[in-house]
């Protein structure tokens, strides 16, 4: 791990929306860090240290089954933290893998708890991207569970590259075990949106030609995720945060 001095913009959305004074706080706690592909930051079910807030990579937080299978929850980039629901805990709710290789921001939960008790506008941002997260494991639930192969790829590539970019560093493979797909029909479904002009794709890199038509051709899953993610959700102040029930 490298240490290097936090300033702002981090790359990370959630901590620079956070208000000077505040980040002065924190700050302090911040560990720059590079992560690997396929890196497992956190397992589901077992105790935890720490946060990341990532700034290039892209974090797949995933559940896992009893025969060893895993689906994919959600995905983290620039936009937010993994995994938040360990705040209160200390222990994960899902197994939190590195997908696209990158950078973050790490701290403890000790730390970032002590953050939220000694702070106003933090608690708040927190409360947010608890909300929209909530609104996305919800519609990713519906799209597991009710939607084709090729709108629940087309809702993880419209997700990727709000966070990551127009082009993605990732495989057929990476991205089928993210769905619990079946490799053979993610490939499919990709050829038939590159044949259409929608996405081009090289060795480990799929680039989004036209959003516009990969939108038209997504599920309502995304609206809504997309509207859970707006920055003037009204949220009601956190007046107390317990102390975590595992040290």
């Amino acid at each position: 791990m490298q240490t290097v001095a936090v300033a702002k913009p981090t790359g990370n959305l959630l901590l620079d929306s956070i208000p000077e004074g505040e980040f002065l706080r924190i700050q302090k706690v911040l560990k720059y860090v590079c992560l690997k592909e396929g890196e497992t930051l956190s397992t589901q079910g077992e105790q935890t240290q720490y946060i990341y807030f990532p700034t290039t990579a892209l974090i797949s937080c995933r559940g896992n089954g009893s025969d060893g299978e895993t689906v994919e929850i959600y995905s983290v980039g620039h936009e937010g933290l993994a995994e938040p629901a360990s705040i209160l805990t200390g222990i994960a709710a899902v197994t939190v893998e590195v997908q696209i290789a990158g950078d973050a921001y790490r701290v403890t939960i000790d730390d970032l708890c002590n953050a939220i008790r000694e702070t106003k506008e933090l608690p708040e941002l927190l409360l947010k991207y608890a909300y929209s997260l909530a609104v996305r494991m919800v519609q990713a639930t519906k799209c597991a569970m009710f939607h084709t192969v090729r709108q629940r790829l087309v809702l993880w590539l419209l997700l990727a590259s709000r966070s990551h970019g127009p082009t993605i560093p990732s495989t057929h493979r990476a991205i089928a075990e993210a769905l619990g797909a079946r490799r053979a029909s993610v490939t499919v479904e990709m050829e038939e949106l590159a044949a259409k002009g929608i996405i081009a794709r090289r060795r480990g890199r799929i680039t989004i030609l036209n959003r516009s038509e990969l939108e038209a051709a997504s599920c309502e899953c995304y609206k809504l995720i997309k509207a859970g993610q707006e920055p003037d959700i009204k949220c009601y102040p956190l007046t107390h945060i317990p102390e975590r029930a595992v040290s």
